[in-house]
């Protein structure tokens, strides 16, 4: 998969995110009405249990907004991330509340979230999905999450026996940690066959340590620093530890929940499609080969000899299905 396809890709769910969110909950059912049902068109929306359109009925979009920034602001924020110490004074954090957040979420309970709980979780649900369909921080997390992922297989019970050292397929029987940019044949496209057989199991692995790392940097884009703050005392403290903690939580949804499922996909797609293209540009050159290769010619090495060249041609015979030799 190039990154521009990639790209593409990223740009179509976020249009779709934002259709979702904004567009009007009756466009579907009315398409689906005939000439006939003009008449009888509801008033009002039809009943829909999905999340994102019992959220948009409820007012939790301000909850949301009260003590976070907008998927927007956190992929400006990335993109100071080069500068370093300085890319501080230029990025956008969120304003700081006065209220614990427990105490905030008491005033959205309403008939779809009729619990402060369900007002926290499906909030930060919804930012969480919010920044996952954002373009610049998917490819953000992407990026970051290839550069330090590596593929390991282990053989099952019947690959053991199976994948001995003359089986053409040993080589994947034991891939230990190796880097996406590793794999650079068809071996990919060997490791998926295989799997398919049962002969053996492939994991993507990205360390703790990395994963921690990534995670740190998207807080970092999304959570004031606690220097810069004001507050100074333990009640002010815990108001904005509550905060942290929900904004953190937001960042863990968006890694764990949604982007690292979906990447790892993109992993096995990016290295069997790397593959394809390998064999396809082998079959190529060899077949371009083929093609230059000049008529046989016999060398004569006597005045006696016929130079008359003898080519030996291979042809189908449709009516007797047989192949023939000719000289």
């Amino acid at each position: 998969m190039t990154s521009s396809i990639r790209e593409l890709k990223d740009t179509e769910i976020y249009i779709q995110f934002l259709k979702d969110y904004y567009g009007n909950p009756l466009d579907d059912y009315y398409q689906n009405l005939g000439e006939d049902d003009e008449l009888v068109r509801p008033h009002r929306p039809p009943n829909r249990s999905s999340f994102l359109d019992n959220f948009k009925r409820s007012t939790l979009i301000v909850l949301a907004r009260t003590g976070t920034i907008t998927n927007h602001q956190m992929a400006m924020n990335l993109e100071l991330e080069f500068l370093g110490e300085n890319r501080i004074e230029k990025m956008i954090f969120p304003n700081e509340p006065i209220e614990k957040i427990e105490m905030v979420s008491f005033n959205y309970i309403d008939r779809f979230y009729d619990e402060h709980i369900k007002v926290l979780t499906t909030t930060c649900k919804f930012l969480a999905y919010e920044l996952a369909a954002h373009p610049q921080i998917r490819s953000y997390v992407r990026n970051q999450i290839f550069a330090v992922a590596t593929i390991s297989t282990q053989p099952t019970k019947k690959g053991i026996t199976e994948l001995d050292a003359f089986n053409p397929s040993y080589r994947t029987k034991r891939i230990n940690k190796r880097p996406i940019d590793g794999f650079q044949n068809d071996l990919f496209i060997d490791v998926v066959e295989n799997e398919k057989k049962k002969l053996i199991t492939v994991s993507i692995n990205i360390e703790d340590d990395k994963l921690n790392f990534i995670t740190e940097k998207l807080k970092m884009a999304y959570i004031r620093p606690r220097i810069n703050s004001n507050f100074n005392n333990e009640k002010e403290d815990d108001v904005l530890r509550g905060w942290n903690q929900f904004r953190e939580e937001v960042i863990q949804k968006l890694v764990f929940e949604i982007l690292l499922p979906e990447i790892k996909t993109d992993i096995r797609n990016y290295l069997f499609e790397k593959a394809e293209s390998f064999i396809i540009n082998e079959c190529g050159t060899n077949f371009s080969k083929l093609l230059m290769t000049g008529p046989y010619r016999k060398r004569v090495n006597s005045l006696f000899e016929d130079p008359t060249p003898t080519v030996m041609s291979f042809v189908y015979d449709n009516v007797q299905s047989k192949v023939r030799i000719l000289l």
